[in-house]
This record gives C-alpha cells, structure tokens and sequence, in this order.
C-alpha cells in the first residue's frame, strides 16, 4: 500500500492540496483499485467507510475455501453471521465491520466482499480521471458480471440445503466442486481498460484535506 507523507502541523494549514497513489490490483475477478487516501482515511481514522455490514457471496466464500481455507472455520462460525440465498451477512459490532481490526480488516484484499473490492472514495471522482474513469468502467462491469455468477451459485447452493451457516464446512466439498463449475474462467476482457495499472492525482477539496487540520 502507498503511504502519503505525514506534513508537519506548522505546514497543514497551508496546504490546499495532497499527492494521491491510485494502483489497479489485477486478479481477475478478484481485483480491486488501491488508493493511498484510503491509509489517512478522510471521513474517520479508525473505520472509515467500514462502518457497514459486511456480505460474503457464495463466490467469496467459495474463493476463500479454495485459496484461504484456515479463515473459513472462523468465518463460517462468527456469531455475527446469518444465513441468507446469496450468501452470509455480517452484522456490525460496535459501529464497525465484525472483519475490522485495530490493524485493519482481516481478510486478505482479494477475499474481501465484491462491495468492499469495487468501492473507491467518493471523493477521488474517478471516472472524471482519463486513466480511472477506465477503472471505473472496468470494475462496474466487473461487478455486474460478478452477480451475475454469484447469482447463479446461489441458485445451485440450494441444493445443499444449509440451515446455517456453519453447516457450509459439512458440505464443503461439494460447494467447491459447484463453484469451481461457475468460476471456471476469467474476465479476459479486463486487460482492455487497464492501459496503465497505476497513477497520480491530486486532491484538493477541503472536505477531503480536513483530517490533516486536526
């Protein structure tokens, strides 16, 4: 992750703008856009935009069953967890996503939630950006693509007929055998938005600039 250098408080009000690192994290499916903004979050210091719930689809789950199968136990079995067609919802604890940590969320970047892959700061107005309005347009495809097979998970997940969701690891071989039968290719047509995988904007609206005037 980039990292914005810290501008000592005699100089923070003075400055009117700040240096942002935007990098596309390419793995299929799995990608995701990374911004330094996001390491001195604007809107608040300890949780930031993870102050929602979190919902694993069936295509994260099944993601993570097949490439970090030491988290599913703990995953499956959070008390937070229900059970719903498309997957698991995870209430907050304590204002805060149940994933977040005081070093930060817990799952690793590709197994995060479609939501908390594809969502970028307001603020940065991407798609207003030559090189990240194909970003933008790369990861709206992207997710609706992506819900479109989860949706099709979902349906065939049914068929193991789960009351909760602990009882994914019961059947979880056959849960990764449909999965894999889904998600047996790629989004080859990624590479055509990703001219270049990383860039530099400036930020100057003060909405986005207070967290340094504190």
């Amino acid at each position: 992750m980039f990292h914005v250098k810290q501008i000592p408080v005699t100089q923070r009000c003075k400055m009117s703008s700040i240096l942002i690192n935007m990098t596309f994290v390419d793995k299929g499916w799995r990608s995701s856009i990374l911004s330094s903004l996001c390491y001195h979050c604007p809107l608040d210091s300890r949780t930031g935009c993870c102050k929602i719930k979190s919902t694993l689809f069936w295509g994260d789950l099944g993601f993570i069953a097949l490439n970090h199968p030491e988290l599913l136990s703990e995953i499956l079995n959070k008390t937070t967890g229900r059970l719903l067609p498309h997957g698991i919802s995870y209430d907050c604890i304590t204002e805060k996503c149940t994933f977040l940590t005081e070093t930060g969320c817990y799952l690793p970047r590709e197994a995060k939630s479609l939501m908390c892959r594809t969502f970028t700061c307001y603020g940065l107005e991407l798609d207003s950006h030559p090189i990240g309005g194909k970003w933008t347009m790369a990861m709206e495809r992207l997710s609706r693509e992506e819900r479109q097979l989860n949706s099709e998970l979902s349906a065939k997940t049914l068929s193991l007929k789960l009351k909760k969701p602990g009882d994914l690891m019961g059947r979880i071989a056959d849960f990764i055998s449909v999965y894999q039968s889904i998600y047996s290719f790629e989004p080859v047509w990624l590479k055509e938005f990703l001219t270049e995988k990383s860039f530099q904007m400036v930020i100057s609206k003060p909405e986005l600039l207070s967290w340094r005037l504190h």
